[in-house]
């Protein structure tokens, strides 16, 4: 159905300025000036996140418009790929469901905010350095182990001497570990 653009403006519940933008973003415009209002519902519905009050940005730079062509009286619109966008029915539905949307989000936006307010969330510079220190003090530990351990087990042909040595060696990395995760206090985060 062909509109003009301030009808446009008006079903969709936006300014007619609004329209405009769209327009030089890439909307379909008859050569009469006129818009086929379902061809434009399923190019905003496609090119447009609706997620932000007044319809926010598009989602892609729009491409250059092409040159205008003469069209014949009119020609039939072929479907875009896809499901059917809801858009075309009713644009105050899908305002609605865009605001729902936008709801939604705010609302698990909130949620996280009190769950890292409450201590149950780590920043993540706080499990980066978390993780970075637990690395270098295994790191260190392992590198280090044949020096601290070569000239002890040189002499040594008891080889249950030698494994005890070696576990005792491991044991000592799984203790200091355990006292870095405790002084961290991360554990405590995980286990609330």
């Amino acid at each position: 159905m062909e509109v003009s653009k301030s009808e446009l403006a008006r079903r969709l519940d936006v300014s007619k300025g609004r329209v405009s933008q769209l327009v030089r973003q890439g909307m379909p415009v008859l050569p009469s000036g006129l818009v086929d209002f379902d061809a434009c519902c399923r190019w905003i519905d496609q090119h447009v996140d609706r997620g932000h009050s007044g319809w926010g940005s598009t989602r892609k730079p729009p491409a250059a418009a092409p040159p205008p062509t003469a069209f014949p009286a009119r020609q039939p619109v072929a479907p875009l790929p896809g499901p059917a966008p809801a858009i075309g029915a009713d644009p105050a539905k899908v305002l609605l469901v865009a605001k729902a949307k936008r709801a939604l989000a705010d609302a698990k936006r909130a949620e996280r905010l009190e769950r890292k307010q409450a201590g149950e969330l780590l920043e993540r510079t706080e499990a980066n350095t978390y993780a970075t220190n637990f690395s270098l003090l295994v790191r260190d530990h392992v590198l280090t182990q044949a020096e601290r351990l070569a000239a002890v087990l040189v002499p040594m042909t008891d080889e249950k001497l030698i494994y005890d040595l070696i576990r005792r060696d491991g044991t000592v990395l799984l203790q200091k570990l355990s006292k870095a995760i405790e002084a961290s206090g991360v554990a405590e985060k995980a286990v609330n």
